[in-house]
């Protein structure tokens, strides 16, 4: 995603904008590093709550014993604290990866900004169930609550609520890595500008330095020369012109009336 940046906030939403080279390929670096660190976040997450998927399937079979359902629920409790761990994810300078309530804007270039990674409401706590909207977490541990319940009938309504919210979550997931697929995308087109524009500025660095000072300056000093030849031509044939008019006029005898 792209802002267009009309007020440098600095603490809190977005990045302070330096307006010079070296901070856009600074902010860049950042914010491919951290859209790297959403979408690693992500993959896991997915991978995690794919694996729940298959947990509470199987725990939906009515002939498991009940030590079969507690081995799952027991597996489907480490992926809730798992899933958990992931949504506190840190960057590398100790932040949260997923922030609370905004998205961090970078400044990548004038007036434009780029969202690195999504909040951790809406890719953790705000996945659309049934029951409206719940923590991707809380809906695994409930899975592990719904396959522990004693009573025969209350179970298999629960794990019958928790087949249909684990899969919500699945998909869920898998939306909130298509987006921040987008975004890593527009990250390294940003990236991929950059390095253009450096290119080209080198090569005009490099077609400066090769210049021949001493022979521009000659060329400069020669045509000076021809400019100043030509002016004086001019000069002298503008006065010319006019001594010759002159003449014409005083050897014009006057009219008589």
């Amino acid at each position: 995603m792209v802002e267009h940046v009309t007020e440098n906030h600095g603490v809190g939403g977005s990045i302070p904008s330096l307006g010079t080279t070296p901070s856009w390929k600074s902010n860049l670096d950042l914010a491919y590093a951290l859209a790297v660190g959403a979408d690693t976040a992500l993959e896991a997450t997915s991978n995690a709550t794919l694996r729940a998927n298959e947990l509470i399937i199987a725990g939906a079979n009515g002939t498991l014993s009940a030590t079969n359902r507690a081995a799952l629920a027991l597996e489907l409790r480490a992926i809730a604290a798992e899933i958990s761990g992931l949504k506190d994810s840190r960057d590398a300078r100790g932040n949260r990866l997923f922030m609370s309530n905004f998205s961090l804007q970078i400044p990548v270039a004038a007036g434009l900004a780029v969202t690195a990674a999504g909040t951790r409401e809406e890719v953790f706590e705000n996945v659309p169930t049934a029951g409206g909207p719940r923590d991707l977490a809380a809906i695994v541990t409930a899975a592990a609550a719904a396959l522990e319940a004693p009573n025969a009938t209350l179970r298999a309504a629960a794990i019958a609520s928790s087949v249909a919210e684990v899969a919500a979550g699945a998909e869920h997931v898998a939306a909130m890595r298509g987006q921040q697929g987008a975004r890593g995308a527009r990250v390294d087109q940003f990236i991929e500008r950059s390095e253009t524009r450096k290119l080209h500025l080198g090569e005009e660095r490099i077609a400066l330095e090769s210049t021949d000072v001493t022979e521009v300056i000659a060329r400069l000093q020669a045509a000076d020369l021809t400019l100043k030849a030509a002016q004086a031509g001019f000069s002298r044939a503008s006065i010319r012109t006019h001594c010759s008019t002159s003449r014409a006029e005083l050897a014009t005898p006057p009219v008589r009336r």
